[in-house]
């Protein structure tokens, strides 16, 4: 168990920050020690590390509750830690990115992506098969 004062990542979260976060049950303390201290654990500390990045790439501190437990489900719905999902932000919205399907977590929606890089790949074994069998044809 760990007392914050600063996240390993180097963002800076400050006791106010912990606290609301406390009360809203958006990242829990493990433990709590004398005097109110916050004891976090390796769950704590990585959630408390994404939390502060959602916030310094701009994400509203009102959407972050529904963000964080809309991660929490989709990396239920995933079978997948934490540490292993994609979480992309544009300071908007928060999407938990698995493959070519997602979510989008201030809504909770989910969403299919198109991957161009996937997309071409099939396009050039379908023309290269296509192309294959003509000359075999002719």
């Amino acid at each position: 168990m760990i007392r914050i004062v600063k996240a390993h990542s180097g963002r800076r979260l400050t006791v106010r920050q912990l606290q609301a976060w406390d009360v809203k049950k958006v990242v829990v303390p493990e433990l709590r020690g004398p005097r109110r201290t916050r004891l976090y654990g390796f769950d704590g500390v990585r959630r408390l590390c994404i939390v502060a990045g959602l916030l310094e790439a701009g994400l509203p501190a009102n959407r972050l509750g529904n963000a964080i437990r809309n991660i929490d489900r989709a990396a239920t719905m995933m079978g997948r830690a934490w540490d292993t999902l994609k979480i992309v932000t544009d300071g908007v919205s928060v999407f938990v990115v698995d493959g070519d399907r997602g979510m989008e977590a201030t809504t909770g929606q989910l969403v299919s992506f198109i991957l161009l890089g996937e997309l071409e790949r099939k396009a050039r074994e379908v023309c290269g098969s296509k192309m294959a069998k003509m000359r075999v044809a002719s």
